[in-house]
């Protein structure tokens, strides 16, 4: 058996051996997600504690907001570790996530509002949007980040 001596492995015995290092807009996104997780996963608690209130506050039904909560939470906790972690079907899926979730953001902001000086603020919302997507589709363009991720057979 050959064994590699130090400081002789050439450098593509260096890329198999080491993992890439996880750069630090992938920790960004991973901490994006996770916070949006929790956020989401509290109002999937808050929708159950405060059922009564909501009910007859709303004029929609509460389990609206439990559900999307729950399915959002879920979602961004898998989705946040799957970034941590690097696995591969991670980029593609948060692609999708993010374009899935602003339309479900703006469905609800447009159609749920109720009140439309609720959404006197939509221009910086919409920019904000617009800023975070083009962000994460950028970042998986990035040759430090399609390696963590192990995509660099494409060159």
């Amino acid at each position: 058996m050959n064994k590699v001596m130090p400081g002789n492995e050439s450098e593509v015995h260096r890329e198999i051996l080491q993992p890439a290092k996880r750069p630090r807009s992938v920790t960004l996104l991973a901490i994006l997600v996770l916070t949006l997780a929790v956020l989401h996963l509290t109002r999937f608690e808050q929708s159950l504690s405060r059922w009564a209130f909501l009910q007859e506050s709303l004029p929609f039904h509460p389990a609206y907001l439990a559900v999307n909560g729950a399915i959002w939470g879920f979602a961004g906790l898998v989705l946040g570790w799957a970034i941590w972690v690097a696995k591969s079907w991670a980029p593609q899926s948060l692609r999708i996530v993010a374009l899935l979730y602003t339309i479900s953001y703006w469905l609800e902001r447009l159609l749920l509002a109720g009140n439309p000086l609720r959404n006197i603020n939509w221009p910086f919302i919409a920019i904000l949007n617009l800023l975070v997507v083009g962000f994460i589709f950028w970042q998986f363009q990035r040759k430090p980040v399609k390696q963590y991720f192990g995509e660099m057979h494409d060159k």
